[in-house]
């Protein structure tokens, strides 16, 4: 009797352990805060930038207002700043989006490019979400330190940040969204609570509910909010069409979302090599 007795608790911590190896602990995620900063109406801020390895080996490049133009140069003190994650498309560099990340910069934003990353199928999902929690703690250490960029102690808005991208890099934000209350550092860490996409291209997902079918074994989809997307597409984007983009934007749920079409615009005008890029008109 006393060994069935035992047995029992024996037996139903195993049954526990087995679950929750099998299915991760998931946390609801912190509400947002309100402390924000004031928008910058000044001049434009210089712009600097670094290259920093992830823990995984992968290199991102930060850029961020500086004190003066170029690589490496002082973060300017008028922080903290938001920031943004940008994912490159497929077999982009970082230096292909330095004219339209430098833009948003001298307003006022981080802004931290990765490699292009082709998304296809849920362990895509799961290694590239490593390498979001791996920038999350990139910035968290530069904002605890002026080891990675000088300045920037104390210098980022760890509290309000967002992803973004261009081709599949847009479509990697948009499938990394609803995911982070599956991370080991959702209680750590305050959510992405926005989504900027480029010629979002899709061509590699499959159809339906993109998040279900795009979800890891266990994982639960809890987008963050609230949460905003805007998504951009030139009329003469023959790679990513609007037509052909939209209803994947339109299949998932949990977030205001803006689509807008940039007249002319080709699918590689938000890139650098383009001499009349998007940024760039005829005076």
């Amino acid at each position: 009797m006393s060994g069935d007795i035992l047995r029992k608790p024996v037996i139903g911590l195993f049954i526990c352990a087995m679950l929750l190896a099998h299915f991760p602990l998931t946390t609801a995620l912190p509400a947002e805060d309100q402390n924000f900063q004031p928008k910058h109406t000044a001049i434009d801020f210089p712009v600097g930038f670094t290259d920093a390895n992830l823990d995984s080996g992968k290199e991102v490049r930060v850029v961020y207002p500086a004190m003066q133009d170029g690589e490496n140069s002082d973060m300017a003190g008028n922080g903290p700043f938001p920031w943004l994650v940008f994912f490159g498309d497929e077999g982009e560099v970082q230096d292909d989006y330095m004219i339209l990340v430098s833009k948003i910069v001298e307003r006022g934003f981080i802004m931290v490019i990765t490699m292009g990353v082709e998304v296809e199928n849920s362990q895509n999902v799961e290694s590239n979400m490593e390498i979001l929690v791996s920038i999350t703690e990139l910035m968290n250490n530069s904002n605890n330190s002026n080891s990675i960029i000088i300045g920037s102690f104390a210098n980022i808005d760890m509290n309000h940040w967002a992803i973004s991208g261009h081709g599949t890099g847009a479509a990697q934000a948009l499938s990394l969204y609803p995911f982070w209350n599956n991370t080991n550092v959702s209680d750590t860490y305050q959510p992405p609570r926005g989504i900027f996409g480029l010629g979002a291209d899709f061509s590699g997902w499959a159809s339906g509910d993109v998040w279900e079918n795009l979800a890891p074994n266990g994982w639960t989809i809890e987008p963050a909010k609230p949460a905003t997307g805007l998504f951009l597409t030139g009329t003469v984007d023959e790679i990513a069409r609007g037509q052909d983009s939209l209803p994947y934007v339109q299949s998932v749920s949990g977030f205001a979302w803006q689509w807008m079409h940039v007249l002319g615009a080709d699918h590689y005008q938000f890139q650098d090599e383009i001499d009349d890029g998007f940024f760039f008109g005829d005076d």
